[in-house]
């Protein structure tokens, strides 16, 4: 029998509170907790002498100006540069911040959220792996994969961790939700993170029924939070989480 669902969607920041701080920094992961977050989701990157850092794009124009790749400068390099714009690409309005290792991340974190892990390659996911294993917090780590099979390998990997499927009509893993809630449930993960656009309460009853939970992402337009909610997902990702916070408080 499924488990029984909750009655509030989770809160999960993502990039770190990344609409109003400086993206994918610790600034924003204080601010996520603070504000009522149950997740933070943060993406990682490896520099040059391969240490993994909080960065979502591949160069460092966007968020911080200086137009090298990530993989071209060394965490050294790092120290010298600030982000200072939010994840629609405006100006922050906190002070600039600087790049985050992941280790500096989950320190901080120390087990008040779950921390969603959204990464690049198979290779990178492996060293986010012995990483957080060699913290010992994978209880409170969520991995966000596809294929199918990565995600499986990630939750093997890191016994006592979350592994879930990610998941738009576009990613050549499955066509439809349903699909894909098929998919998720016979590699035994937790559930689908999926593009809110493709997501229905039919679906959201279907994943249900197998057991799966359904998180969606990228939500900022309050009216679409609140549709969101009442189709009984189990969370919802924004780049604003008190204005989520503010509308499911309305909600209930």
């Amino acid at each position: 029998m499924p488990p029984p669902r909750q009655s509030t969607p989770d809160i999960v920041s993502h990039r770190a509170h990344g609409g109003s701080y400086p993206e994918n920094t610790l600034a924003g992961i204080e601010a996520s907790i603070r504000d009522g977050a149950r997740a933070v989701e943060i993406d990682v990157r490896r520099t040059q002498d391969g240490a993994l850092v909080l960065m979502h794009d591949e160069t460092l124009a966007r968020t911080t100006g200086d137009p090298r790749r990530l993989a071209d400068v060394t965490l050294a390099d790092l120290d010298a540069l600030r982000v200072t714009r939010v994840a629609t690409g405006a100006e922050t309005h906190h002070p600039p911040e600087r790049i985050p290792t992941l280790e500096d991340a989950l320190r901080l974190v120390d087990g008040r959220a779950a921390v969603v892990l959204d990464f690049v390659s198979p290779e990178i996911a492996q060293a986010c792996v012995a990483l957080v294993n060699g913290l010992g917090v994978a209880p409170w780590t969520w991995w966000t994969a596809h294929p199918p099979r990565l995600a499986r390998t990630l939750l093997e990997d890191a016994p006592g961790s979350r592994s879930f499927l990610g998941w738009t009509p576009g990613d050549g893993i499955a066509h439809a939700p349903a699909e894909a809630c098929d998919l998720a449930s016979r590699h035994g993960l937790a559930g689908l993170m999926a593009d809110h656009r493709y997501v229905d309460a039919s679906i959201v009853r279907y994943a249900h029924g197998l057991g799966l939970s359904v998180y969606c992402w990228t939500v900022n337009d309050p009216k679409r939070m609140a549709e969101i909610a009442r189709m009984g997902v189990d969370g919802i990702t924004t780049d604003y989480p008190m204005l989520l916070a503010e509308v499911l408080q309305a909600l209930a």
